[in-house]
């Protein structure tokens, strides 16, 4: 689904595929690590309004009580992309099949939603 960054050593997806994921109802969790965020643009309010929200130090527990099983797709966000690949890093050890970050964070979603909704 996604791609692999080796640098970062992260597993990505792009707004585009966040959109089609949500459109197509796609069983899968997308957690916000950055609660405090608020979007007044209608595409990224939907976005968050889709996601599950927790600090990256509850991540793990919450996770835990959210999944289905180790296969289940979970998508991490954050408004600092570097936030949400140390998450993910730390979440690597419990055998996570489907785990990934949105590239770019909440700012790549905005600019996304920005071209989606023909705003400049």
């Amino acid at each position: 689904m996604g791609f692999f960054d080796q640098k970062k050593g992260v597993q990505f997806i792009n707004g585009f595929q966040l959109h089609n994921l949500i459109n197509n109802q796609v069983g899968f969790i997308l957690v916000n690590l950055s609660c405090e965020f608020e979007h007044e643009n209608e595409l990224v309010q939907k976005f968050i309004s889709y996601s599950k929200s927790c600090s990256p130090d509850e991540l793990q527990k919450k996770l835990e009580e959210w999944m289905i099983d180790k296969a289940h797709p979970v998508v991490l966000i954050h408004v600092k992309e570097k936030v949400a690949n140390k998450c993910f890093h730390n979440l690597n050890s419990l055998g996570l099949v489907n785990l990934y970050v949105v590239e770019g964070g909440w700012g790549h979603i905005e600019e996304y939603s920005k071209e989606r909704l023909g705003e400049k």
